[in-house]
């Protein structure tokens, strides 16, 4: 079944050039655009009042498009090409690294794809996406509360900050940075428990301060530096899940402060 992601306040710009001349047309009340993800495309469709569609299309590896700026994405489409401007820097993000995991790009040798065998890396995040294994992480109390304290006896290091959560499995780690004051909280993670922790986000209340960012760290984009980041490397064995290079991979989207 496809997944589906929704982001209201983005406002369509078509642009062409007809006859030579430049001509620009402009919805001029805000859309809800929904994006439909497949094995290798992503369906886009924007609506406006009484849910009339008033733009959709297939977006592929074959697609002429491009980002513009900070929060805006431009399609050609023939002779005509529409630029989406999205309401936040967050939301367009989001939209972002799903049209990039969609499109293939991510298949392309990034760093972890580098030092990872493919089928080792299918079995781990597949492991890691059943919830029955983060389950048992969470009900090892000791482990958890361990962190839990770690973050709360520290609230002054996280008031008011921007946090990157790698590899946030459940997003535990992320509502312990949110009792503890942090601003904004940026939480990756590559297996399809993104899914379910977006779930937990909005039940919770906390979309406003939890971003849940599907995709490997190494391959996602965030919509600003971080001041701090939190994880956890220690796997099985110490070393058996090589997060702590994903960790340090990270350290690229810290602040220079």
């Amino acid at each position: 079944m496809a997944a589906v992601s929704v982001f209201p306040g983005v406002r369509l710009l078509t642009v062409g050039d007809a006859n030579g001349e430049i001509q620009r047309h402009q919805e001029q009340q805000p859309l809800r655009l929904e994006v439909r993800t497949g094995p290798d495309s992503a369906a886009i469709a924007l609506y406006g009042q009484e849910d009339v569609c008033v733009f959709k299309c297939s977006v592929s590896r074959e697609t002429e498009c491009s980002r513009v700026g900070k929060q805006s994405f431009i399609i050609t489409l023939g002779c005509n090409s529409v630029l989406l401007q999205f309401g936040t820097p967050t939301d367009f993000c989001s939209f972002y690294n799903i049209l990039k995991n969609c499109r293939g790009h991510n298949t392309e040798r990034s760093v972890f794809s580098e030092r990872t065998e493919e089928s080792s890396a299918v079995q781990y995040f597949q492991f890691y996406g059943y919830l029955s294994q983060q389950q048992n992480m969470m009900q090892d109390y000791v482990r958890t509360g361990t962190y839990q304290r770690a973050i709360l006896q520290n609230h002054s290091d996280f008031k008011d900050k921007i946090v990157l959560d790698v590899g946030c499995g459940s997003g535990i780690l992320s509502f312990f940075a949110a009792q503890a004051g942090a601003r904004k909280i940026y939480a990756v993670e590559a297996s399809t428990m993104a899914q379910h922790a977006e779930v937990l986000v909005k039940s919770n209340n906390l979309t406003e301060r939890i971003v849940v960012i599907p995709g490997k760290v190494e391959e996602v984009s965030l919509p600003e530096q971080v001041d701090i980041i939190i994880s956890e490397p220690m796997g099985y064995m110490l070393f058996n899940e090589r997060m702590l290079e994903s960790y340090l991979h990270a350290k690229k989207y810290l602040k220079p402060s």
